[in-house]
């Protein structure tokens, strides 16, 4: 019983408990002026938060090179759908939605498409500081894109396994020791 009790605590305790927060990839993506975007950011599933984020658009025909760092606040971001806000030089708000939820399972997960302009992701000017209006035009927009993150495997991490293993090895020869220890 001892035994029992002591081989599920070392396998629950090595196995691992799934991290909320996950860094998210976003690549692919190519605007209809040749621009780019790509990088990173955290999205915690669990809270429904995102942090970390670092991404950055390329320069077109339309627009030139900005770089995103927070999210836009006059806009509300979801599992689905992100708007980001640049904070220096030109004001600009660069939204993408996903063609699922982000969770903290991972994978890749392609941009929707959005049928107000025929793109995945969308970049514009804003009207003033807070991002509150848009200019309906200029604005670009992409057509492919995705975002992913690692997966969380059921298997726990190769050191957990090892040391999961060793400790159930241990208690095996704990017990032998106990068995024949016992018939002397």
């Amino acid at each position: 019983m001892r035994f029992g009790l002591i081989a599920a605590v070392l396998f629950f305790s090595c196995a691992g408990a799934s991290a909320g927060t996950l860094t998210w990839t976003i690549s692919g993506v190519t605007f209809n002026d040749g621009g780019t975007a790509s990088g990173t950011f955290d999205y915690d599933a669990d809270t429904d938060t995102f942090s970390n984020i670092d991404i950055t658009t390329t320069a077109g025909t339309v627009f030139g090179a900005s770089t995103y760092t927070s999210l836009a606040g006059a806009y509300p971001s979801s599992p689905d759908l992100v708007y980001l806000q640049t904070t220096t030089g030109t004001i600009r708000l660069f939204d993408f939605g996903t063609s699922a939820n982000m969770t903290d399972g991972g994978g890749i997960i392609p941009l929707a498409l959005d049928p107000l302009s025929g793109g995945t992701a969308g970049e514009d000017n804003c009207y003033n500081g807070t991002c509150t209006l848009v200019y309906s035009s200029p604005i670009r927009y992409s057509t492919t894109g995705t975002v992913s993150a690692p997966t969380s495997g059921a298997a726990p991490e190769p050191a957990s396994f090892v040391l999961l293993i060793g400790g159930l090895g241990g208690l095996g020869v704990l017990a032998l020791r106990r068995r024949y220890g016992a018939r002397r």
